[in-house]
């Protein structure tokens, strides 16, 4: 009689080779089935390879922000970057302010949360310090990045009106006027509400439990990429998730002469409004652009840019209404050698966006410190 070890052995071995065999076949109809641009859209999914970083993999739906960064969103290298509120990670995000410290919030689109960077580290509302710290020795800083790619001022209302009491903020820098100039193009700068421009979060990403199975399964991975382009789960790029096509050039030659910002203006208001009412006080932002790109990219991007000058003035407008700061930064960064793109920043960029805004509100800081030490 073979012995029972040799028997659990054999089984053993069938198992595997059975095991190998569908492997082995699912790894022929996944590379079969489906083409590169498919399977690295697949890798993206599974968190096998970089995203465009600005996929719809980096997001969740949220019942009043409409989408936050998705924080269960992995880079290759296996590091999280956002934090589970859905804003970039940080450890004192929901942690009660430090005794004695200053807290900075930055709130914005993709060029305060930072596009084209893994580490929040290097992107302007973390470099504000070193600067800061520079100008005042003796000051404790707190900053954290609430930026969350493609927000407008609408969302920001929503951030503000949640979370700026939670995050307990003394100083909120509100960088924005790029997504809003996106409006120009649609029907009444996409409406008090912004529903002629944007909808829904139509996209979620793809639960844990199956994306573990198919990074580690070759027949998983064939039998789930077909899954995976159906519905809520596709992978594509976050503007089809949730706003509506790009205008053509006749809708934007019809609309954008007309388009003045007014909800822009509004939404600042507002957000100076919220800002005060938690206990902090409001920066405003201008947004730059690369030069070399504001012009000929096509009617609607050559609207889009004139709308973007249109609002910095508005920021400027109502930063002083509310005897609030104002920081331009259009006129002082126009070295398109800074730019990875139309308005997002490489390093030098954003190392220089940080000293510009920190030479601006050392005043302020100078200020909120002071009564913080007279309330002590």
């Amino acid at each position: 009689m073979t012995p029972r070890w040799k028997r659990l052995l054999f089984a053993a071995l069938m198992v595997a080779g059975l095991l190998g065999f569908i492997e082995a076949i699912g790894a022929t109809l996944y590379y079969l089935r489906f083409s590169t641009e498919q399977r690295r859209q697949v890798s993206v999914a599974l968190g096998l390879e970089q995203d465009d970083f600005n996929s719809v993999l980096r997001y969740l739906p949220h019942p009043y922000l409409n989408y936050v960064s998705n924080p269960d969103f992995t880079h290759p290298d296996g590091s999280r970057p956002h934090h589970p509120i859905g804003i970039r990670a940080t450890e004192l995000s929901l942690q009660s302010k430090s005794e004695g410290a200053l807290r900075l919030v930055a709130l914005g689109g993709s060029t305060t949360y930072g596009m084209y960077f893994w580490d929040g580290d290097d992107v302007w509302p973390s470099l504000l310090t070193r600067y800061l710290d520079v100008a005042i020795p003796a000051a404790r800083l707190e900053t954290i990045n609430a930026g969350v790619p493609n927000y407008s001022t609408f969302e920001l209302i929503g951030v503000a009106a949640l979370w700026l009491p939670e995050l307990e903020a003394d100083i909120v820098l509100v960088h924005t006027g790029l997504n809003d100039a996106f409006t120009v193009g649609y029907p009444d700068e996409g409406g008090p509400d912004n529903t002629a421009f944007r909808y829904s979060w139509t996209y979620r990403p793809l639960p844990a439990p199956l994306r573990t199975v198919m990074r580690r399964s070759w027949f998983a991975r064939a039998m789930g990429a077909g899954w995976l382009s159906r519905g809520s789960h596709a992978v594509g790029g976050m503007a089809d998730a949730m706003q509506y096509p790009t205008p053509s050039a006749e809708q934007v030659e019809r609309l954008a002469p007309a388009a003045d910002g007014k909800y822009f203006r509004r939404n600042l208001h507002t957000l100076i409004a919220l800002i005060r009412a938690a206990g902090a006080e409001p920066v405003l932002v201008e947004m730059p652009l690369n030069p070399g790109m504001e012009r000929g990219l096509g009617p609607y991007y050559d609207a889009v840019s004139a709308a973007v000058v249109r609002n910095n003035r508005i920021m400027a407008e109502v930063a002083a209404e509310h005897g609030a700061t104002w920081v331009p930064l259009y006129a002082r960064m126009r070295d398109p050698a800074h730019y990875k793109d139309a308005a997002h920043l490489d390093q030098a960029g954003m190392l220089l966006k940080a000293q510009l805004i920190a030479e601006r509100i050392v005043p302020l800081v100078r200020d909120r410190l002071a009564v913080l030490t007279a309330t002590d």
